[in-house]
């Protein structure tokens, strides 16, 4: 087993939870990216759970998976392809790297 998770109403990460998504893009190229299922009970509490500038003009957000990075600042991404799997991102290394 690779580590991926299919995506279906049983497996789905916690909602809020940055987990790795793949997808394939509008042209068909895969794509593995930083991402968080949002739920309903997420959607409807937005205003308490809104981390992301795009969703201050959203209400509620749409249910769906958002890409992200660990440099946004905040910012994410509607992915509006079909998440097909996930899985959980790696722990940070421990040791800082050598000079």
């Amino acid at each position: 087993m690779n580590g991926w998770i299919e995506v279906s109403p049983e497996t789905m990460p916690k909602p809020g939870e940055y987990v790795l998504a793949f997808y394939r893009s509008s042209h068909g190229k895969p794509r593995r990216v930083r991402a968080m299922y949002v739920d309903r009970r997420m959607a409807d509490g937005w205003e308490a759970n809104a981390e992301f500038d795009e969703w201050e003009d959203l209400e509620p957000p749409p249910i769906g998976w958002y890409e992200t990075a660990d440099n946004a600042d905040g910012e994410c991404w509607y992915i509006a392809e079909l998440v097909s799997h996930w899985q959980p991102l790696p722990a940070p290394p421990t040791k800082e790297p050598k000079a």
